[in-house]
């Protein structure tokens, strides 16, 4: 069991043999496309599931990293074709359902086994890297002196990480005390806009106000003047009215 990262984004983990994958794994490839199921010479063969970033699924049976032999294939609008494959190419769907049904029964199996695997996998993985973390370095002495020695050494060099620490740490202080008075300049510039824009409004709204009491006015001369001329127009005939009585 073990892991392998290649160089082009492909990731396995699963089972090998002779440097190869072989027996049942997992393999995620750079497109986001997912192979479970058996691998015979690093090449996925024998029985697996394949599930595409397009949420396509085939299950079946494979033969040199392609579809081959009886299996069924869904597509992302769920419609279903069973048959038999072969170069990834649906040869004839003129076939017993039960008679793919077996196959594919055992693809699934295939890929339940090849996921156990790859969580042994990591397993083993994460284990062989915290045993590398944890190995730590032995040493012998000769004589007391080589001992003091050293242990000299050790002391001097966790003062100077003490010291680099809490220069650090100082430079951090400084850092978040500047952030924090900015963040201070910034409230205070905040409820300063915050008063303007109230005055503002209150500006706006007495205008608006003053806008809408014109306009009122406004509305009240243009019908007096209406008024009177209707008015005059009115006397103007009486006039006529009286002169030609005349």
């Amino acid at each position: 069991m073990g892991v392998l990262d290649s160089s082009f984004g492909l990731k396995y983990a699963g089972a090998f043999r002779d440097g190869k994958k072989h027996g049942f794994g997992v393999e995620m490839y750079i497109n986001g496309s997912i192979y479970a199921g058996g691998f015979v010479d690093g090449q996925p063969s024998g029985y697996g599931v394949h599930t595409s970033p397009f949420a396509e699924k085939y299950m079946g049976q494979w033969s040199e990293s392609a579809r081959c032999g009886y299996g069924i294939c869904m597509d992302p609008a769920c419609n279903i074709t069973f048959g038999v494959f072969a170069d990834n190419e649906l040869l004839s769907d003129h076939v017993v359902l039960h008679a793919v049904d077996y196959h594919a029964q055992r693809a699934l199996m295939a890929g339940r086994h090849a996921n156990r695997n790859q969580e042994i996998a990591r397993e083993r993985q994460l284990q062989a890297a915290l045993e590398e973390l944890g190995v730590i370095d032995s040493k012998s002495f000769d004589n007391p002196e080589q001992i003091q020695q050293f242990e000299a050494q050790e002391q001097l060099e966790l003062q100077q990480f003490i010291a680099e620490h809490n220069a650090i740490v100082a430079q951090v202080e400084r850092v978040a005390d500047g952030f924090k008075f900015h963040e201070a300049e910034l409230k205070q510039q905040q409820k300063m806009l915050r008063v303007e824009i109230d005055t503002r409004s209150k500006e706006l709204s007495f205008i608006a106000t003053h806008c809408k009491l014109a306009k009122e006015r406004r509305d009240q001369v243009l019908d007096a003047e209406r008024t009177l001329e209707m008015l005059q127009n009115q006397l103007n005939v009486l006039q006529q009215q009286q002169q030609d009585q005349a």
